[in-house]
Order: structure tokens, then sequence, then C-alpha cells
């Protein structure tokens, strides 16, 4: 069977399933809106928040109870949906903005990412790859893919990326609660995208064709 050209994904997907770079939107958790406002307001207001174009842990040790017993609760909700499907932590990430780069720790592994917050305007994730043309010579590719509140997407971390609000305003600041799924094999793959399915998609998750 000849091979598929690299369409930017580090392990194959089925071909019905359009998303360079294995980023798609799925159905996410319950998670208490009153939690999730006392979180972001306490991130907000965090002197130790991330400031620029930078991404970073928030985990609230120093916020009054109220705020550590909410971010609490909503870790356990995501864990709870998630099924056990990893055994990681959950953490929050947050970013005014972050500059191209690959997350080389997160390597095997997808990231399941709810959006709490972004501020006044919605983010985009840019993702690229580049590959040979035959005739053009290397070839970059860029998917973008919108990003708001309340929203829950999956996404392989080590695909060059970046995140940018699409205004600028001193209210921006992406909040993610996220989670590590295993994603090192087809099997793997396989059992997320049943797991977690994309969106407004319909295929078969078949991989007997794969090699």
């Amino acid at each position: 069977m000849p091979r598929r050209p690299y369409d930017g994904n580090r392990i194959a997907v089925p071909e019905d399933f359009v998303s360079p770079h294995f980023c798609y939107k799925t159905a996410g958790p319950h998670l208490n809106p009153e939690d999730i406002n006392t979180v972001v307001q306490a991130a907000k207001l965090d002197e130790r928040r991330p400031v620029g174009p930078y991404i970073d842990f928030i985990t609230c040790s120093s916020q009054p109870e109220p705020v550590r017993a909410a971010l609490s609760r909503l870790k356990e909700s995501l864990h709870e949906f998630i099924q056990g499907e990893s055994e990681e932590d959950i953490v929050l990430l947050g970013s005014e903005c972050a500059v191209p780069h690959v997350d080389v720790a997160c390597a095997g592994a997808a990231l399941l990412s709810v959006v709490l917050h972004t501020g006044p305007y919605p983010y985009t994730l840019y993702t690229f790859h580049s590959a040979r043309d035959p005739e053009a010579g290397s070839a970059l590719t860029r998917v973008d893919y919108p990003l708001a509140a309340g929203e829950t997407f999956i996404f392989d971390p080590t695909t060059p990326h970046c995140t940018a609000p699409d205004r600028m305003d001193s209210g921006q600041l992406l909040l993610l609660l996220q989670a590590k799924l295993a994603d090192d094999t087809v099997k793997d793959r396989r059992r997320i995208l049943q797991r977690f399915a994309p969106l407004d998609c319909e295929f078969d998750v078949d991989y007997s064709a794969y090699s």
C-alpha cells in the first residue's frame, strides 16, 4: 500500500477525518459556572499570572480557600469526564499569547483542554507543518482554530503552534483546564477518537488499512 503524503499528523488519522496536526473540538464536561467564575477572577488578579508571550501553570496555591476549593472541584469534574484516560494531574494553564513553539515534554500525549476564559475577544490556535512539494519545494501549511470560552478541544502539542487573541485588550487571558491523554500509538489515537468524538463529524475509526 503506498504511503500517504505527510499531512502534518504524527500518527495517521482516518482518511475521511480532515484534521491536520490532530486538532479538533469535542463535547466537554459539565463544569460549575460559579466555580469557573471564581477561578477566572482569581487568575486575572493574580500577580504571578503570565504576562506577555508566555504560558505558565496557575496553581492558586496562594489564593483563599474558596478559590482553591473551586479549582479542585473543576479538576475533579474533568477527571470524572475523562474516566481514567490520564494518570497525570490535571492542570490550569494561563497565557496572554504564545510564540510558536513545540511542547517536547508532552511527546507521546495529546492534550484535552477546556477553555475557561478568553477575555473580550476570542483566541486563535495556529498550527503549522512543512512538507516537500515535488514542484514547489518545501511548502508550509498553517491551520487556524478559533477558541472560545466553553469549548473543549484535543490537540497534539508536538505540532508547532502558537496562540493569540483576535485583538489585544487588557482583559485578554486564555485559561485552559487541561489533561494529558496517551497518544503514542495508532491504538491510542483510535481510542481518543472513539472516546472523544469530533463535533459535527462522522467517520469510521478503522485503522486496519494503515501500516
